[in-house]
């Protein structure tokens, strides 16, 4: 049986047409095929007009294979939360600081979400590699539930609300918050560092970042 070996990529898209490509046909596999997301496709690939230049995206691979996703976009900056559903921020507004990321399109194929801790724990990393005050994301009942269940800390913003329908017909209640890493437990930190190093991690936006990005 071959070892298991997980590695993730993350990474700003202009020098790497064809991995972003890879990742932009995931997404339609996971989002629009699996999970029947109204989303737009252009010759297999899911994008959207969140996928700009400056959008960090990570791929986590099995043995070499593109299993999973996630992408970044810094909340001083336009991101999908605010700019498209601003109506769930009800309790309180979104973010628009340096100090907060929003990680959307998180998800794996469906034969692989046995590995979705090892996500999340790139996912917490990268918030701490970045100094990240806080990740804003959208969520459905069932995620919120997941994360809640495994011990991460969240913060809604407003309450779930109905936000479209799926390619069966059915609802797609979601509730816009954060995952504040400071409140998270000792506990849940030193588990997802532990994750963490079963992950070979290679973050190139740490060094290209700034001199691509300008503030």
């Amino acid at each position: 049986m071959q070892p298991t070996r997980l590695t993730a990529n993350i990474f700003y898209p202009d020098a790497y047409k064809t991995l972003v490509d890879d990742i932009f046909r995931l997404r339609k596999s996971i989002f629009i095929n699996e999970l029947g997301w109204a989303l737009t496709s252009v010759d297999g690939l899911e994008m959207d007009q969140f996928d700009r230049d400056d959008t960090i995206h990570c791929g986590l691979f099995l043995n070499g294979s593109l299993i999973g996703t996630f992408r970044a976009i810094r909340c001083d900056r336009p991101y999908l939360s605010a700019s498209v559903f601003p109506d769930l921020a009800t309790h309180r507004g979104y973010p628009d600081c340096d100090g907060c990321w929003e990680i959307s399109r998180f998800g794996l194929l469906k034969q692989h979400r046995r590995h979705a801790a090892a996500l999340y724990a790139v996912m917490f990393g990268f918030g701490w590699a970045h100094g990240a005050r806080a990740l804003v994301a959208l969520a459905d009942a069932t995620y919120e539930r997941f994360l809640q269940a495994s011990g991460i800390v969240t913060a809604r913003y407003g309450e779930m609300q109905v936000i479209g329908v799926d390619a069966h017909g059915r609802d797609i209640p979601a509730v816009a918050g954060e995952i504040p890493l400071d409140a998270q437990t000792p506990a849940l930190v030193a588990r997802m560092r532990a994750l963490l190093q079963t992950v070979e991690v290679s973050d190139e936006t740490l060094v290209l970042g700034p001199r691509r990005i300008s503030a």
